[in-house]
């Protein structure tokens, strides 16, 4: 069983770790978010 601290921390880093993917994502120029979402559909 992983502690309940490990569990929270985990959560906390899989949060982030998403932010910045999205952030990343959003902070491309217009066409090169499209060539990325069109990968993801």
């Amino acid at each position: 069983m992983l502690s309940p601290c490990y569990q929270i921390r985990l959560s906390i880093f899989t949060v982030f770790y998403v932010y910045c993917a999205i952030f990343i994502l959003f902070d491309q120029p217009d066409d090169e978010k499209k060539k990325i979402l069109l990968e993801y559909k």
